[in-house]
């Protein structure tokens, strides 16, 4: 168990992929909401399931499934720290642009709304 920001991540070994470039183990993380804003204005709703792979070249990478947004880093704790980052601003941008989003990305919005939201709210 490890912290990114406030909230906890535990790490559950999930099933074993071979995926060109990396090596054959797969993690799967789930953070918790802390209550506590993930970056600047924002926090967690629901818990996060994402999958984390390592490179050949030791680099972390954690998918968030559910949109295909990733996150980079040489820990656990700095690849998820950006997905998180990942997320928010694609959501920021998701609203903005949310008057011309067709059916794949309404369908992002509606999970990214349900899973973050803004600390003001």
């Amino acid at each position: 168990m490890t912290t990114v920001g406030s909230a906890t991540v535990h790490v559950y070994y999930g099933p074993v992929h071979n995926v060109v470039d990396f090596r054959s183990e797969t993690l799967s993380l789930l953070v918790f909401p802390g209550g506590e804003k993930l970056t600047e204005g924002f926090k967690l709703k629901s818990p996060l399931l994402v999958e984390l792979r390592t490179s050949v070249d030791g680099v972390l990478a954690v998918t968030y499934l559910e949109t295909q947004e990733y996150g980079w880093g040489n820990t656990e704790q700095e690849a998820v720290q950006d997905l998180i980052s990942s997320l928010v601003e694609y959501l920021s941008s998701l609203e903005e642009q949310e008057d011309m989003l067709g059916a794949p990305t309404t369908s992002d919005l509606v999970k990214l709304r349900a899973l973050i939201r803004h600390s003001s709210q």
